[in-house]
């Protein structure tokens, strides 16, 4: 029987076709393709607030938790009223943070100038806080528009 190259071409498909449909189902399912994918929610988006903006946000919403994220040192010289203060580069940061504050609630952010405030609010957005505010400037911009400072 003489085979030609069409023929051979169509059967050689078939055997592939063949061969590899009854190779996948001889294998066992992996049971994680057949769990349907879980949607998780994206983290909330951090604002960043003016000094003034944050003013009255600590006037209006009396279930705001202000979070002061700087060093003991730094503390020492004042804090905006009401603020929890966890330092950023303690290593137990984020377990301090999840054990002070509530995750439903709003949080303002600061530090000295802005930048580990920023970093610690992405983080708190990240482990699943609603709303999570940062302090544009830190408390050097807070002072510098006269706004008040508590000793602790």
């Amino acid at each position: 029987m003489k085979h030609t190259f069409s023929s051979s071409l169509i059967l050689a498909s078939l055997l592939l076709v063949f061969g590899v449909g009854t190779g996948c189902q001889a294998q066992s399912p992996d049971p994680a393709a057949s769990k349907p994918a879980v949607a998780t929610a994206a983290p909330a988006p951090v604002t960043t607030i003016s000094p003034a903006d944050a003013e009255k946000m600590i006037a209006s919403q009396p279930e705001l938790q202000v979070l002061d994220v700087r060093t003991p040192e730094e503390v020492a010289g004042g804090v905006i009223a009401g603020a929890k203060t966890i330092n950023w580069f303690d290593g137990d940061f984020a377990e301090r943070a999840e054990s002070a504050l509530d995750k439903t609630k709003p949080v303002l952010v600061y530090c000295k100038a802005g930048g580990r405030s920023a970093k610690a609010a992405d983080l708190l957005s990240q482990k699943g806080y609603a709303t999570v505010h940062n302090l544009n400037g830190g408390i050097t911009q807070w002072s510098a528009e006269g706004h008040p400072l508590q000793k602790q």
